[in-house]
């Protein structure tokens, strides 16, 4: 049992450490709109950043997520693990019952923790990393994620305003995670990639990678309403909910704009679960834990 929650912890800090540039891009495309474009597309933004925020500016809010990495990854991999021993079913139907229980329960961690990570991605967009004195741009205003809670706190509706996002946060990890838990099982027992005696590095970061693109796809549109609605209140509010945010953005951009970002997503998704499932399954695997 402890075993679940201790390898979670160290796969998800694998698949932060490669991934997180790339979510910093994902999000600057998602809340960009079409009456002010910033980036014209996945390198471009990618470029953009470097050259003005420099390569820092990529790992820009990566403090949040990689320490609730450690409470989200070790309940996901805590509970998966659990469930499946419970169930006494370990086939695929098993996998994506065990995996959408394991995204529901950390949905609650994830929401403010992806909340704060999205605000620090935000603020100082576009603007040199020289830049030092903060009180001159307001869009430097949290000097934490523990500061940014607090001001969200203040100034946004107590919790309301910290666990904004919620809601459209469950939409996207329930199915998510049973697809994902779900899709990589399969994967591996159609490659081989473990048998009793041998583990394969190159098929388990296949099936990882893979598992992470599907999964993804499957529930990529409400991501990005979800980054829309957390992101708003940096300034005046523009949704009035998940609904208004998901009308509006439609009226006005298109329904392209659900997938705005995607390419970048998906360049992070493969290395990113890659890291981390092949990491989850080497360790279990070394501690002689199938």
């Amino acid at each position: 049992m402890a075993l679940d929650f201790a390898v979670g912890c160290i796969g998800g800090f694998a698949g932060i450490l490669v991934g997180h540039p790339f979510d910093t891009v994902k999000v600057r495309l998602q809340s960009q709109d079409q009456k002010n474009i910033k980036y014209t597309g996945t390198w471009n933004c990618f470029s953009q950043i470097v050259k003005k925020e420099s390569i820092f500016g990529l790992y820009k809010g990566m403090l949040s997520p990689l320490y609730g990495q450690i409470g989200i990854n070790a309940i996901v991999f805590g509970i998966h693990g659990n469930v499946l021993r419970a169930l006494g079913n370990q086939d695929i139907k098993g996998q994506f019952i065990a995996g959408s229980i394991a995204g529901g329960v950390q949905s609650f961690i994830a929401s403010p923790m992806e909340l704060v990570k999205i605000r620090f991605q935000m603020q100082g967009e576009g603007i040199s990393s020289k830049i030092k004195d903060t009180k001159k741009d307001m869009r430097y205003f949290y000097k934490s994620p523990l500061d940014c809670l607090r001001k969200i706190y203040k100034y946004e509706g107590g919790f309301q305003g910290v666990f904004r996002g919620i809601s459209l946060t469950l939409w996207r990890e329930i199915p998510s995670f049973g697809v994902y838990f779900a899709s990589y099982d399969y994967l591996c027992r159609q490659t081989n990639a473990v048998t009793e005696n041998t583990v394969n590095i190159w098929k388990l970061l296949f099936c990882g990678g893979t598992a992470g693109i599907v999964c993804w796809i499957v529930t990529y549109p409400v991501d990005v309403i979800k980054t829309r609605q957390q992101m708003d209140g940096m300034g005046a509010l523009k949704y009035k909910g998940v609904l208004d945010c998901t009308i509006k953005s439609v009226q006005e951009e298109g329904y392209s704009v659900l997938f705005r970002g995607l390419n970048a997503t998906l360049l992070r998704a493969f290395p990113t679960n890659a890291a981390t499932l092949a990491t989850v399954t080497v360790t279990l695997k070394l501690l002689g834990h199938s």
